[in-house]
């Protein structure tokens, strides 16, 4: 008796094996056939062909060589997957997660690249670097004159001491009004254009000096001093009274 067996490769068939020959049968499509759900063979199924239809069989040499990516047996629900070792091919859980609202949380410290060291949006803007320094006010060498220095005291800049400025004169960055009461210290003295800054008396001497208003001006750092009386305070009135310290939080473009 003829052995007939049907079999289908995705919804192309029936095709047509017959156990008693060595070859396949062709042409035969058998009645009323229903696709199976599968292929069941003690051998080798070779497919010659380019796939070009959807229902087509992908071979390996379509794809080229496949190499998969392996993992720990379990997962934290929403950890941020990460490599294991430097061969590419393994990953490892990892206590950052990102949940489904997007809401990061990290297991232990988030610490920047260095080249971001101090950087802050501020405006939106992204480059901004938050600095911080005092400026130092002594008595000049030279009578009526005022010496000059600017502090780093976190990731801020430096310049000076710059003696003898006088009043209604530039000497070096340091620009001081005829009154000796405010001074503009230039943006070639900051890393960058001066964005934003707020500073605060942080010694006063004898307490000749009451209140500081520090602001950004067109990239310059602006500095105007008063007395108790609100009015404008001579910084050239150091002498017998102590050094002015004044402490400034500012913020560059750079």
């Amino acid at each position: 008796m003829v052995d007939k067996k049907r079999y289908w490769l995705g919804s192309v068939g029936p095709l047509i094996y017959d156990a008693d020959n060595d070859v396949p049968d062709s042409g035969g499509i058998l009645a009323a056939a229903t696709p199976q759900s599968g292929i069941v063979c003690e051998g080798i199924i070779k497919a010659f062909g380019t796939p070009a239809a959807d229902e087509d069989v992908l071979r390996k040499v379509d794809i080229g060589s496949v190499t998969g990516v392996t993992g720990p047996g379990s997962s934290t629900d929403n950890a941020v997957a990460r490599w294991d070792g430097a061969g590419g091919n393994t990953l490892q859980n990892s206590g950052v997660t990102i949940d489904d609202s997007d809401n990061v949380v990290a297991a232990g410290s988030i610490t920047s690249d260095a080249g971001l060291l101090g950087q802050v949006l501020g405006d939106g803007t992204a480059g901004r670097v938050l600095r911080q320094i005092y400026v130092l006010f002594e008595d000049g060498t030279n009578a009526s004159t005022i010496k000059c220095s600017i502090v780093s005291e976190w990731n801020g800049d430096a310049d000076g001491p710059t003696d003898n400025c006088a009043k209604g004169a530039s000497t070096g960055n340091f620009t001081w009004n005829a009154g000796g009461t405010e001074v503009t210290i230039d943006a070639t003295a900051f890393s960058g254009d001066v964005i934003m800054a707020h500073g605060q008396l942080a010694i006063t001497g004898a307490g000749v000096f009451s209140t500081a208003y520090v602001r950004a001006s067109g990239g310059d750092l602006l500095i105007k001093l008063y007395d108790s009386s609100a009015a404008g305070q001579d910084v050239s009135s150091l002498v017998d009274t102590g050094n002015l310290y004044i402490s400034i939080l500012y913020l560059t473009d750079a």
